[in-house]
């Protein structure tokens, strides 16, 4: 009988054990939770301007829109711009975290204009970020600085428009043969016209100069007249240099990153 009732409360104490170990177990596993994007959700994806801060005017979001819908006939990756003034998290989260839990595809580039952290954010994926293979597509960390040196200024002076303009003008040079010799040959010509301009510039003052200043200057002996001597002043130059603007915003360039969907991402951004 002594024996029965050990087995019983050897049981009840097992059975005490497990209830106090089920809440614990429950509680931990709810702790764990799945990752929910700090992104809003849109019901549209076939747009590529989503300004959720109200920084556009309706003909300027149209603009915008024919633009990367021109860009987008020669790339074969979706390419976004987004502004937000409500963000929970980081630039970086919310750019990765838009482009993901919307599904819009494998490959990107999106362009975040972040209000509410003062911060612009560039985020990659796919076959643009600068470990893909596909050069033409990938963005490195100097791609990504040279777009930044393009649209900090605007997006400091309160021009959105023109901030997000000069992103898609760098999305459109990515890997765009003309546009790579485009400046290389303004450049030439411009260099051109320049000297030519300096050079007719100087031929004619030399031409026209006239003496400021005929000091002549007689010397003398006790019964002759020596000579004299001519002294002539052609004015002066002064050379002057521009000091180019500091544009402000640190950052630049990054690495790759995981986003919180589980996807790799690439990018950089800086504050404005």
């Amino acid at each position: 009988m002594m024996k029965k009732r050990s087995i019983l409360a050897g049981l009840l104490a097992m059975l005490l054990v497990l209830g106090m170990c089920v809440p614990v177990l429950a509680a931990s596993d709810s702790g764990s939770g799945t990752y929910e994007s700090i992104a809003p959700s849109v019901a549209d994806t076939t747009n590529n301007v989503y300004d959720f801060a109200g920084l556009l005017s309706d003909s300027e979001r149209a603009d915008l829109e024919k633009q990367i819908a021109d860009c987008a006939e020669e790339k074969n990756y979706r390419v976004l711009v987004v502004a937000t003034d409500d963000n929970p998290g980081t630039a970086m989260a919310y750019a990765d975290d838009f482009f993901d839990f919307n599904e819009f595809g494998p490959d990107g580039v999106v362009f975040l204009l972040d209000m509410d952290n003062r911060e612009q954010w560039i985020s990659t994926t796919g076959v643009c970020t600068a470990d893909s293979s596909d050069k033409k597509a990938s963005y490195d960390s100097g791609d990504i600085d040279d777009i930044l040196d393009e649209t900090t200024s605007y997006a400091s002076d309160g021009d959105y428009a023109k901030c997000f303009s000069a992103f898609v003008k760098e999305v459109n040079k990515k890997g765009n043969i003309l546009y790579l010799l485009l400046p290389t040959f303004w450049s030439l010509v411009i260099s051109l016209v320049l000297a030519a301009v300096a050079f007719a510039a100087m031929v004619g003052k030399h031409q026209m100069a006239e003496p400021i200043n005929n000091a002549k200057i007689e010397v003398k002996t006790s019964n002759m007249k020596v000579g004299s001597n001519s002294v002539v002043f052609l004015g002066n130059h002064t050379t002057s240099r521009r000091i180019p603007r500091n544009t402000g915003g640190g950052g630049g360039g990054g690495g790759m990153h995981m986003g919180g969907s589980g996807t790799s991402h690439g990018g950089g951004g800086r504050g404005f």
